[in-house]
């Protein structure tokens, strides 16, 4: 496999995540939050608190729904906010150092969501003879699912300065202060 350089690894998936920083990734509170969702449900599973609610059937086509929706959404507004930009606004938001952060948080969002997808479909069609084996995977698919949901804030969050950016983009950077 032929090893990218410059402008092609930067704009790779790997390129964008050291760009963004894998330490920002991992002690950011919403990865937190999904840590202790991921750990509590393994202890519930494995140590029979019942405290929580099994991740059945309906729990899963539930949050595949939610998930599919929100997944579908992101890459919408994605497809709409490449539609907005221009070379010379995108040429703006690179000197601003906002347009990776803004496509970054869309890229990884979708990841987490499709993440979702796929793992519960891979849960749905193997049968797990191990109690512990289906406790992992019900706990991985709801802790990226309540990651993805967190994360859905930032994109939120990206969306608005995207808006933000491009409203003072269009009105040649003039702002009232100036």
């Amino acid at each position: 496999m032929k090893k990218s350089s410059g402008i092609t690894a930067e704009s790779g998936f790997v390129g964008q995540i050291r760009k963004y920083g894998v330490r920002k990734i991992i002690f950011a509170w919403d990865f937190g939050i999904s840590l202790c969702v991921f750990v509590l449900l393994l202890l519930n599973t494995n140590l029979h608190w019942n405290a929580f609610n099994s991740l059945g059937n309906d729990s899963l086509v539930f949050i595949v729904t939610v998930a599919s929706a929100i997944f579908s959404v992101l890459i919408t507004a994605l497809a709409i906010i490449l539609s907005f930009s221009s070379s010379n606004f995108v040429k703006f938001l690179r000197e601003k150092d906002m347009f990776d952060r803004i496509i970054f948080i869309f890229w990884w969002t979708s990841i987490a969501f499709l993440s979702v997808l796929v793992l519960s479909f891979v849960k749905y069609l193997i049968k797990f003879d191990h109690a512990w084996l289906h406790g992992i995977g019900s706990a991985m698919i709801l802790a990226i699912f309540v990651y993805g949901l967190i994360e859905t804030y930032y994109v939120v969050g990206a969306l608005m300065r995207f808006a933000y950016f491009l409203g003072y983009f269009e009105s040649g950077g003039e702002t009232k202060d100036q």
